[in-house]
């Protein structure tokens, strides 16, 4: 465990033996977010594979959990001793964002760690009711999202996938190919442009359960170029040359993991029961035994 401040606490993984701590440095601004970063290395974690934390900075000093660990194991199995030490923050391939190496003193190794952009996702989700009435058939929802980042690139490629009450299944989205809870879709955003999708949700006359509200969800990821059709059969000749060649790139970008990647809303019944339409019971029971001697 380290105390690098009288506020903050950082203990890695809590891995015993690992020797965290045995390697500190100050990578400088890897996420661009204005306040510099650290890494800390175990190099004994993992039975002496090793590992690496790299922990964000904030306005009031340094987050106590970290946003990644990499660990030996993670790039080679030959790796021994990784994190004994780590060099300070240089961007050597000129996208904007510190690089590290790292040490691994058993196994001779040196690793140079390479960072991508970083990018954050700002989602909105949004009907036309603030409450459904029970004889409703059905009400629109907007779902919106855009990202941001320092040096993000100029459009991004993203997976959205929306579902509607998938638990009760009294609703579904009606689109130009049918009627489903589920529908997924691959959408190109302009950095810091928001856009914006307009869906029509019925309400199904079966299986109704007033007292719980329905459930709207946006899950959204970044669709890793890279990977682009290699599923199909006849490219595995490439998927092998490009396992073996495996280059960096160096503007792709990366989710922050301090932040989420879903958006949920959630519409109640007009049930009458509150502001909140939480109905709570208020059942009373008398007994009285009759006729007894």
């Amino acid at each position: 465990m380290l105390e690098i401040s009288n506020r903050v606490k950082i203990m890695g993984s809590q891995h015993h033996g690992a020797r965290f701590g045995s390697a500190i440095s100050n990578i400088g601004d890897i996420n661009n977010d204005g306040y510099p970063d650290i890494a800390v290395g175990a190099p004994y974690e993992e039975d002496g594979s090793g590992a690496i934390y790299i922990y964000h900075g904030k306005h009031n000093g340094l987050n106590s959990k970290y946003s990644q660990r990499i660990s030996a194991q993670q790039i080679d199995s030959a790796i021994k001793g990784f994190g004994i030490s780590i060099s300070k923050g240089l961007d050597i391939d000129s996208n904007h964002y510190n690089d590290i190496a790292v040490g691994a003193y058993e196994s001779g190794h040196g690793v140079l760690l390479r960072s991508r952009p970083i990018i954050t996702f700002h989602s909105t989700l949004d009907s036309d009711v603030k409450k459904v009435n029970f004889n409703a058939t059905g009400f629109k929802t907007r779902a919106c999202l855009l990202y941001t980042g320092v040096y993000a690139p100029p459009n991004l490629d993203v997976m959205i996938t929306l579902q509607v009450d998938t638990y009760y299944r009294r609703s579904n989205f009606v689109t130009a190919f049918g009627r489903n809870n589920t529908i997924q879709f691959r959408e190109t955003l302009t950095h810091v442009a928001e856009s914006c999708t307009e869906l029509q949700v019925e309400i199904l006359s079966i299986n109704q359960d007033f007292t719980k509200p329905i459930l709207i969800r946006m899950d959204y990821s970044v669709v890793d170029s890279s990977s682009k059709n290699l599923d199909h059969p006849n490219n595995h000749r490439e998927r092998k040359k490009r396992d073996v060649d495996s280059s960096f790139c160096k503007s792709c970008p990366i989710v922050d993991p301090l932040h989420p990647t879903y958006e949920t809303l959630k519409i109640p019944y007009a049930t009458g029961c509150g502001a909140d339409d939480v109905c709570q019971t208020n059942l009373k029971t008398e007994v009285a035994l009759m006729n007894i001697e």
